[in-house]
């Protein structure tokens, strides 16, 4: 667990897909209508661990898979026109739904992740170093 960088003492999961690659009907422009092109998606997700246990069903929890298809189906509802509508109030309540917090746009910035990675390492160096854990 991380307190995520969302300001608050709450911990956090986090689940993340990156570099995402599916076919989608994306754009502006009259050329890119009517037509797929490949585009690359990474979220990160921090969800609220719920209160009580989910029985061991992964099914009641947000996993890769989830994230996955809640991707797919934005892009199966038809064209979008722009990549920023992914992340907008309807991704977000999708997720929400799913017990997730998705960042700010202001901590999607690689500052923003690279002090929340910064984070990470000074919580867990010290448990890695005294478990003396190592790389493969």
């Amino acid at each position: 667990m991380s307190t995520g960088g969302t300001g608050t003492e709450a911990p956090y999961d986090r689940v993340f897909v990156h570099d995402l690659v599916l076919d989608a009907e994306i754009g502006v422009y009259t050329h890119e209508k009517g037509v797929t092109q490949r585009a690359r998606f990474s979220v990160d997700v921090e969800v609220t661990p719920p209160e009580q246990a989910v029985e061991d069903q992964i099914g009641r929890v947000l996993d890769y898979d989830m994230i996955i298809a809640i991707i797919k189906g934005i892009l199966a509802e038809g064209h979008i026109n722009l990549v920023e509508t992914l992340a907008d109030a309807t991704v977000r309540s999708r997720l929400g739904d799913a017990g997730s917090e998705i960042p700010t746009r202001e901590r999607q910035t690689p500052q923003s992740l690279a002090s929340l990675q910064k984070a990470e390492i000074e919580k867990w160096w010290p448990i890695i170093k005294a478990a003396n854990i190592k790389g493969e």
